[in-house]
């Protein structure tokens, strides 16, 4: 452990030299703060994350589980580091992110979640149209670009586009606070606001029980399953105020 500690070191100053913008990015599965004091890794893949989302959707925990198991995630690493996290919801390694889920809802419920938390959101190639896959190797299975321009494939596409395009335009889903909004009434409803200054908050409602849910919200960004005010199981609002 210590040589590699020292080997990162000497690889750090030395492709920094080279090129200080260079951003090292390293594949560690749990807690990596000893590589993060700021003279080796720039960054880890937030696989305590992705555990997080499983542990919620897979063990059927409350909305604040979820919440206090983010917060764990967060509190594991300084503010800077936080804000380049590389959040995931499947790669090269794990189950498919819409077969792990089981269905499409839950995909874009965790889509969702993805893209409007701190860190840098990463889509794996393939997730962007819903592709499906198991366990390594079945998770690196071949693009399949003779289905993209299907229209089945083109409708996830546009959604995830949509969600991409929210995270880019609206900063405070990239950076800022987050205001949890939850209530015993509604046990699984997820619902939290992401508060920036000089910005309007924005507020992202998930659904995750099984039963519809009466929402406040004003101007709707994105949504799936939303009637009126009423948030559908397996629904998604993110609207602004």
């Amino acid at each position: 452990n210590e040589v590699s500690h020292r080997f990162l070191k000497e690889l750090n100053r030395g492709l920094k030299a080279e090129k200080p913008d260079i951003f090292l990015l390293g594949e560690i599965w749990h807690d990596s703060v000893q590589w993060l004091q700021g003279d080796e890794y720039d960054s880890v893949m937030n696989f305590p994350f992705l555990e997080t989302l499983n542990n919620f959707w897979l063990d059927n925990q409350s909305a604040r589980q979820l919440m206090y198991g983010l917060n764990r995630c967060q509190s594991m690493y300084p503010e800077q580091v936080n804000q380049v996290l590389f959040n995931f919801l499947d790669n090269h390694d794990t189950m498919r992110a819409v077969t792990r889920c089981g269905n499409k809802d839950t995909f874009f419920q965790q889509l969702a979640l993805l893209m409007t938390m701190p860190g840098s959101a990463c889509i794996y190639y393939g997730t962007e149209i819903a592709m499906e896959g198991g366990d390594d190797p079945d998770c690196r299975r071949p693009m399949p670009w003779h289905l993209v321009d299907t229209e089945a494939c083109q409708a996830e596409f546009r959604q995830v586009q949509a969600l991409i395009a929210l995270r880019k335009n609206y900063p405070q889903l990239r950076r800022g606070d987050i205001r949890w909004n939850l209530t015993d009434e509604h046990p699984k409803l997820v619902c939290y606001t992401r508060i920036l200054e000089d910005c309007t908050p924005i507020t992202v409602c998930l659904n995750t029980g099984d039963t519809a849910v009466e929402v406040a919200v004003e101007k709707v960004l994105f949504s799936r399953h939303l009637e009126g005010a009423a948030l559908q199981p397996g629904g998604v609002v993110i609207a602004e105020g």
